[in-house]
Parts: structure tokens; C-alpha cells; sequence
């Protein structure tokens, strides 16, 4: 992981790609206890990539 920046962005913007096992556990970590505004700053991610990662982990499996 490339280090947490404590919500500066670095010159190329949020982080792109594949969430690393690190960010997905810090992610479980801090939702539901934080904000997305300050969990996406604390990550390096866009809030819409967050909401997005949440929404994949925490779904509920109500498929048959």
C-alpha cells in the first residue's frame, strides 16, 4: 500500500485500481464509524469508490 496521505490527495489525485487487502480491512474498520468524506480522504479514494467497495462488502445475500 502506498501510505496514508491524513487527506491530502497526491499530485496524480485519488488512488486508481484494485483495493489492496489492507485498505478493504481498514475499510470494514472504519465504516459505520466515520463518514465516506473522511474514510475516502484517509484512503486516497474517491467517495463514489468507496461507497461503491461498501456496497460490494456489506451486501446482504438475500439471492436463491
Amino acid at each position: 500500500m502506498r501510505g496514508l496521505n491524513w487527506g491530502e490527495d497526491g499530485p496524480e489525485g485519488p488512488r486508481r485500481g484494485r483495493w489492496s487487502q489492507v485498505e478493504v480491512r481498514l475499510l470494514m474498520d472504519m465504516y459505520g464509524l466515520r463518514d465516506i468524506r473522511a474514510i475516502a480522504r484517509e484512503l486516497s479514494r474517491s467517495e463514489d469508490s468507496v461507497r461503491r467497495k461498501a456496497e460490494s462488502l456489506f451486501k446482504t445475500a438475500q439471492r436463491k
